[in-house]
């Protein structure tokens, strides 16, 4: 999902640089720590459900765009937030910047928090995220998920 159009004036090349090399990573963290969260909730109440039986398959990669969309709201949110990291580097110098290194630390830390921070107080966020990943959007349950955590995000 292009969020150019929600965003006014998120230029910021320079972090979007450093959160699109995280990317890989943040995607598929996203899907796994929902995942690990949703079946410690099955093993605790003691019920299978069939999303746990869909997740106990183990998926490759990550397919749905609800999870794009996830990471990038919080990559959004990290550039808004700081603003001091706007274009810091000389293209023209080969070595990386303390300023680079230290963005990318911050977000890194700021990514893994703020997955944290949402799955913990919005435990239903996981769940959808969960039922996009496994039910294509030609399921009605799929279109629901997606659907629903966009409007979770737009409000």
């Amino acid at each position: 999902m292009d969020l150019t159009n929600h965003l006014a004036k998120d230029e910021n090349e320079f972090l979007k640089q450093i959160q699109y090399y995280y990317y890989p990573r943040n995607v598929v963290k996203i899907y796994r720590i929902a995942s690990k969260m949703y079946l410690k909730s099955v093993r605790i109440v003691g019920i299978e459900t069939e999303l746990s039986n869909e997740i106990n398959r183990e998926t490759d990669e990550c397919q749905s765009k609800a999870i794009e969309y996830v990471h990038d709201i919080i990559a959004a949110k990290f550039r808004f937030d700081h603003p001091e990291f706007e274009q810091l580097t000389i293209q023209e110098f080969e070595e990386i910047s303390s300023d680079e290194e230290r963005a990318t630390q911050l977000w890194i830390k700021f990514f893994d928090a703020e997955l944290t921070r949402l799955f913990d107080y919005y435990p239903e966020l996981l769940r959808e995220i969960l039922k996009a990943e496994h039910y294509p959007p030609s399921d009605a349950r799929g279109y629901i998920a997606e659907n629903w955590i966009i409007s979770f995000f737009d409000h």
